[in-house]
C-alpha cells in the first residue's frame, strides 16, 4: 500500500528502491529483537515506540546520519499512511529519535538508583514463569550481562566480544576477577570485578552447561575450564555468540519486567547502562575523572568529562566504590 502510494506521488525509482531497503532493514532488526522467524508475520500491535527506538538505535550504529534520516522518513511515511487508512491508531515514529547534525554526540540520562535496584532485584529473583520459560528467557545470562555492564561500564560491542579467556581470577581476593576488554582501536584494558559479579557469571555458566551440555568440553573441571578459551563468554539460546541486537532485546525486556520503561533514554538502552555506571562512580568525590577514563576506555579525557567529574586513587579502589556492589550484596 505504501509503495503504491509513493509511486502515485511520482517518486523516483531510486527513492522507492531506497525506501524498500530501509523498510526491510528495520524489519530484519525487529525480527531479531522479537526473535520472530522470517516465515512468520510480525504482529502490528508489537511495533511500538520502544521497539522502533531500539531498532533505529541498532541501525544508527553502522549507518551515516543521512541514511538514518532517510530510513526514519521511510518508516514515518509508511506508519502515517497506515494511520490515514485507519489500520493503526497512531504513528509511534513521533517519539523515535531521528538523526540530526549532532547525532551520536549526546549522552543519555542515567538510570536513578531506585530504577537500578528494581532492575537488578527483578533479574536476580525472577518470577516463576521467567525461570521456567526456557525457549525465550535465560534469566541467569541476562542478569550476568546487565550486572556486568552496570559494574564495569563496558560498551555493547566489548561485552559481545568477551571470550571465556577474557575472565581471569584475582588471587589477592577470593571471588574477585579481572576481565580483559578489547576496546576501540584494538586497545586492551583490564577491569576488576568484585565477588557478586563473579558469582553471577558463575551461575550463568552453570546454567549454560545444563542448557547446552553438548558444548561442554570437560564436566569435571571448574566452570571456566569447561569451554575452550576462545569460546564466547555470552551466547544466545542457540549457542552462538551474543550480538548487539539480542543484547538490546534482552535489556529492553528486563526494563519491561522491572517496570522501569519510563526511565529509558532516547537511543541505545545499552549505552544508558554505561552512562549509569559513569554517573554513579562520579558521585564519589574520591573517584577521579582519570580513573573513569581508564575504566571506560576513552582515548580523550574530554570524552570522559562529558559524563562527569571527580577526584581520588587507584583503579581497583575506584571500582570497589561502585554503588552497584551494595545493591547486590
Amino acid at each position: 500500500m505504501f509503495l503504491a502510494h509513493c509511486q502515485a506521488q511520482r517518486l523516483s525509482d531510486n527513492t522507492i528502491h531506497a525506501y524498500v531497503n530501509d523498510l526491510r532493514t528495520i524489519e530484519r532488526i525487529i525480527r531479531e529483537l522479537l526473535e520472530i522467524p522470517r516465515d512468520q508475520p510480525i504482529p502490528i500491535e508489537d511495533i511500538d515506540r520502544n521497539l522502533l527506538t531500539d531498532a533505529f538505535a541498532e541501525y544508527a550504529a553502522d549507518h551515516a546520519p543521512s541514511s538514518h534520516r532517510r530510513c526514519w522518513a521511510a518508516w514515518n511515511g509508511m506508519l502515517q499512511h497506515l494511520v490515514s487508512h485507519e489500520i493503526i491508531d497512531r504513528n509511534p515514529m513521533a517519539q523515535v529519535p531521528s538523526a540530526n547534525g549532532n547525532h551520536g554526540t549526546s549522552v543519555p540520562n542515567a538510570l536513578p538508583p531506585e530504577a537500578v535496584e528494581r532492575l537488578l532485584s527483578t533479574l536476580a529473583d525472577p518470577q516463576p514463569e521467567y525461570r521456567t520459560d526456557k525457549y525465550r528467557q535465560w534469566w541467569q545470562r541476562d542478569y550476568a550481562m546487565i550486572l556486568l555492564m552496570l559494574a564495569t561500564g563496558v560498551r555493547t560491542d566489548e561485552l559481545c566480544e568477551l571470550n571465556i579467556s577474557s575472565v581471569s581470577p584475582t588471587f589477592d581476593e577470593s571471588g574477585a576477577r579481572t576481565i580483559t576488554v578489547v576496546g576501540k582501536g584494538g586497545k586492551e584494558r583490564k577491569i576488576p570485578i568484585e565477588k557478586p559479579v563473579g558469582e553471577a557469571i558463575d551461575e550463568y555458566l552453570v546454567s549454560r552447561a545444563s542448557r547446552l551440555p553438548e558444548t561442554v568440553n570437560d564436566t569435571s573441571r571448574n566452570s571456566f575450564s569447561r569451554w575452550a578459551p576462545d569460546q564466547p563468554l555470552f551466547i544466545k539460546t542457540d549457542g552462538t555468540r551474543i550480538n548487539d541486537t539480542t543484547l538490546t532485546s534482552r535489556v529492553s525486556i528486563a526494563y519491561k519486567r522491572a517496570g522501569i520503561t519510563g526511565y529509558r533514554a532516547k537511543g541505545s538502552l545499552n549505552h544508558q547502562l554505561r552512562h549509569t555506571f559513569a554517573t554513579m562512580m562520579a558521585e564519589d568525590p574520591d573517584v577521579t575523572v582519570y580513573q573513569l577514563q581508564r575504566l571506560m576506555g576513552h582515548n580523550s579525557i574530554n570524552t570522559t568529562e562529558r559524563y562527569t567529574r571527580g577526584a581520588g586513587r587507584h583503579v581497583r579502589d575506584a571500582i570497589k566504590r561502585n554503588p552497584i556492589y551494595k545493591m547486590v550484596e
